[in-house]
């Protein structure tokens, strides 16, 4: 059955207030309202209003992230044991692969090899992709790929500063890094810039690959399918020619909106190949 559940984001950086608000609450709980609203003030630099975090925790409520004991507020003991067994579950299906040998072929599931996770936003699935990299790069031995080819890259527009760590990371690694894209527009070439002089290679070239949405890290693939709402954040892209045409708080309020997300990700040499080779090709043709 999948899985859905809302990943916060670990990361000091995040301007996220619901990231933030689940941060403090790990340290601190039960806290009230207002001494939520201070801790974020003083300790994460938070320039946003009492009434926005106000509204992320009652959301948060909502979502069964928080629970409520009179005026105070603390993470909610089923949200948390959702997040531990989604860690394990996670941690033994990328680092603990199936002994072969010993499993009998008929009765072998899937589950060590292939995975389907559903989230509910852009953010749960940025956070998702970023420690799923970080953990292949920092644990992988030898020479490392990584690979995405994408119809449009939204990430620096709703986490600018994560993308830009992100950018850094990846050059201290020295990582055999590429992304690609389906398309040539001003949006997506605006947003990749981001990643200029970090040694991550861009090539935005329309017709690249008939996938789309694909990572491969070593032997992994990731594929990401997107609900039928999202080709709202796919028209941004195409209609608009140059940045200063977009209505930017209208676009990020659309790329923060739910929308049904769900990754496979499965252990398959065979098709990674497959995918690195046929855009390598391109790349050096």
């Amino acid at each position: 059955m999948p899985l859905e559940i809302i990943l916060p984001s670990f990361y000091e950086s995040s301007r996220n207030s619901k990231d933030i608000i689940i941060s403090i609450l790990t340290r601190n709980h039960p806290l009230s309202i207002k001494k939520v609203y201070n801790k974020m003030r003083s300790g994460h630099k938070y320039g946003g209003t009492f009434q926005s975090v106000f509204k992320s925790i009652k959301e948060l409520q909502l979502q069964n992230i928080l629970m409520r004991a009179g005026k105070e507020y603390s993470l909610n003991p089923n949200w948390i044991e959702k997040i531990r067994s989604f860690a394990n579950e996670l941690h033994r299906g990328y680092f603990e692969p199936i002994n072969k040998e010993e499993a009998d072929i008929s009765e072998m599931s899937l589950k060590k090899e292939v995975h389907k996770f559903e989230f509910n936003n852009l953010s749960n699935l940025y956070f998702f992709v970023k420690n799923i990299e970080k953990s292949y790069i920092d644990n992988s031995q030898g020479k490392k790929r990584c690979l995405w080819i994408m119809s449009h890259y939204w990430p620096t527009f709703l986490f600018p500063h994560e993308e830009h760590d992100r950018g850094i990371f990846l050059s201290s690694k020295k990582v055999n890094y590429y992304i690609t894209h389906k398309s040539e527009n001003a949006l997506d070439k605006w947003a990749l810039k981001i990643f200029s002089g970090k040694g991550v290679n861009i090539l935005c070239k329309a017709g690249i690959s008939e996938r789309s949405d694909v990572g491969v890290y070593g032997d992994w693939v990731v594929e990401v399918y997107y609900s039928e709402s999202f080709k709202n954040i796919h028209k941004y892209f195409r209609e608009v020619s140059n940045i200063s045409e977009i209505d930017l708080s209208s676009f990020i309020g659309d790329l923060k909106k739910d929308y049904k997300i769900v990754v496979v990700m499965h252990k398959d040499k065979f098709v990674a190949d497959q995918i690195w080779d046929s855009i390598y090709k391109k790349i050096l043709a």
